[in-house]
């Protein structure tokens, strides 16, 4: 189960036991694991995945709270988090958080073309592909719309960072920011290969404008 935060998260706190997992029976779960892998690079690591028996019987997951020391990259705890948000396994993926940031910044070398003016990085709820596992392509590139500070509403120039985590790079050619992502519906899938809905996030500025 991927719990996404707003926050990067410092990987030296993260353990099984900060983590409480109360399931539909009422009962509390420690999760087996729990890691930052495979969101590792520079710009994500704000995505730690749980593993453990979340759904025993007919149980499901209602939340998940921070009950021991976990801290973000800037020091700061986040015990006593709690998060009631939880997405059903057969829902397909949608948009959680939406940064943008200069082409060159760093943990961006290389990955859009040379033409990218803008970069949102796109988290996800969890990991996604094509259908069937498929790299990303230009179906999932159209659909894609990111609206802009002028009004007009533009397609990546490309989606890059393709790899199977819950984060996607849209480069964007148009010097105007963006201000929103949409995604239309049946096109980024997750690792159980459901589709995603309709789903759309405001954009948060990472640029000195």
């Amino acid at each position: 189960m991927p719990v996404i935060f707003s926050v990067q998260i410092n990987g030296d706190t993260v353990s099984p036991t900060a983590f409480a997992v109360e399931i539909s029976s009422g009962e509390i779960v420690t999760p087996l694991c729990a890691t930052l892998r495979p969101a590792l690079e520079s710009l994500e690591q704000r995505t730690v995945l749980l593993i453990g028996p979340f759904s025993p019987g007919d149980s499901l997951p209602v939340s998940v709270e921070i009950v021991e020391q976990l801290e973000d990259v800037d020091g700061n705890s986040l015990l006593g988090v709690k998060g009631e948000e939880v997405t059903a396994l057969a829902a397909g993926p949608s948009l959680v958080f939406a940064e943008r940031f200069a082409p060159d910044n760093s943990g961006l070398e290389g990955e859009c073309p040379e033409q990218t003016a803008q970069a949102v990085q796109l988290t996800w709820e969890g990991g996604v592909t094509g259908p069937g596992g498929a790299d990303l392509a230009e179906a999932q590139r159209t659909a894609v719309s990111v609206l802009l500070d002028n009004g007009n509403s533009v397609h990546p120039l490309a989606l890059a960072d393709d790899d199977p985590d819950n984060h996607v790079i849209a480069c964007i050619a148009e010097a105007s920011p963006a201000v929103s992502v949409s995604v239309a519906a049946g096109f980024f899938h997750d690792p159980g290969d459901d589709a995603n809905p309709e789903t759309g996030i405001n954009v948060v500025s990472k640029m000195s404008e």
